[in-house]
């Protein structure tokens, strides 16, 4: 008899074992195909995602009764009347990666959330417009000045996607990479307007990225650029968003641009200020950070 409760007793312990193995060995299969989930969140992937709910979507807007998006958590944004104050509609939709942007009339606000979705909601009227799904892990977005494009940076996988705000489809897609291939996460973008491009900061690049938004871009932008009179032919026939690539010897978490698109204000992963100078290119201050 105590054999075979001792018999009994070692049995249970492999088999505890065995199932421990078995299911660390499936949890690491698991954990080990996430990244090629990620890294297949395509274009087709995007398109499959677009839900439509309105198909006002070029509906004109009461200018004479704006409505103020002006309370803005981690989960909702609230619309306010615009004279008197009063709560008009909450926008729930998960967390926020940045601000909300506006087009022009301020009729439509986009939100864009970290998991990421991008929403175009009716501000006259509180409802969601369209919703697509361009990654899934988003830093931010930004809205060019001429309101012709939406720039929304990813962090998985490690792309931009540059899309129409008239219904938020996809216009191009450009991986975030070096010359080497080596693939970067998305720290922020934002929109420089007096430089007619977007400013983008890659998490693990020393650089920072200068895409031009006009159509066509202007002669010599842009990297691998050959200065010689035989391209300027070829010109207007030169893809959209061309990037150039400045080093700075260092990455960027966040950062601003000052009203006059001159300087670049950020902070590095030491925790670190600096002040960049978009004309010149370079790093012109160092700044100590008190917290």
């Amino acid at each position: 008899m105590p054999l075979i409760k001792s018999f009994l007793y070692h049995f249970n312990l492999l088999s505890i074992l065995l199932l421990s193995i078995f299911l660390l060995l499936n949890s690491v299969s698991i954990f080990a195909a996430d990244p090629l989930e990620i890294s297949n969140w395509d274009l087709n992937a995007i398109n499959a995602s677009r839900v439509v709910y309105s198909n006002n979507v070029n509906k004109e807007c009461d200018k004479n009764n704006l409505y103020l998006s002006a309370k803005v958590t981690d989960q909702h944004m609230t619309s306010l009347d615009h004279k008197t104050l009063t709560p008009l509609s909450e926008f729930i939709q998960g967390n926020l990666a940045g601000k909300p942007l506006y087009d022009d009339e301020a009729c439509y606000t986009f939100l864009t959330t970290e998991d990421g979705w991008i929403w175009k909601y009716n501000l006259q009227t509180g409802k969601p417009v369209i919703k697509v799904r361009v990654g899934l892990e988003t830093a931010n977005s930004a809205l060019s000045s001429n309101g012709q494009f939406i720039l929304v940076g990813n962090k998985q996988p490690a792309d931009l996607i540059f899309l129409k705000p008239e219904d938020l489809s996809v216009v191009q897609i450009i991986p975030v990479q070096d010359r080497k291939g080596i693939l970067s996460p998305i720290n922020a973008v934002h929109n420089a307007g007096e430089l007619h491009g977007f400013i983008v900061a890659p998490q693990n690049f020393h650089q920072i990225w200068k895409i031009s938004y006009l159509n066509p871009p202007p002669i010599g932008f842009g990297d691998g650029w050959n200065h010689d009179y035989r391209c300027l032919k070829d010109h207007m026939d030169k893809p959209l968003f061309p990037v150039k690539r400045l080093r700075i010897g260092q990455t960027l978490e966040q950062f601003y641009i000052d009203q006059n698109n001159i300087y670049l204000i950020g902070t590095n992963t030491a925790g670190e200020g600096i002040i960049f100078d978009l004309d010149l290119s370079r790093i012109i201050s160092h700044l100590k950070i008190l917290f």
